[in-house]
């Protein structure tokens, strides 16, 4: 069984062009960009849309402390952290497997 988080990030400035991921423990991730959309009237913005693939084991190890990530592209550009909270993993695992 493979899991994948699709994450939504929306930002200005530069094209940042997601490639990897970490988590807070350092472990790195691929994400792959599934849309990339661009809008630009005076500055632009772009909306990036990734899916990482994060492994059973992995999940179910953090299923009490939950997940703390951070996109980076080529550049090394980084998203702002976000949170995948334990109890989200739990009630995930859950219902995968029910």
């Amino acid at each position: 069984m493979r899991f994948f988080l699709n994450v939504i990030d929306y930002y200005e400035g530069d094209w940042r062009g997601y490639d990897q991921a970490f988590d807070a423990e350092g472990n790195k991730f691929h994400a792959l960009a599934v849309r990339h959309k661009v809008n630009c009237h005076f500055f632009c913005g772009f909306d990036e849309v990734l899916q990482i693939e994060l492994d059973p084991s992995y999940l179910k190890k953090h299923i009490q402390s939950g997940v703390a990530m951070r996109l980076y592209g080529p550049a090394h550009s980084a998203s702002a952290p976000f949170n995948l909270p334990g109890a989200y993993i739990q009630g995930f695992l859950k219902g995968s497997y029910d």
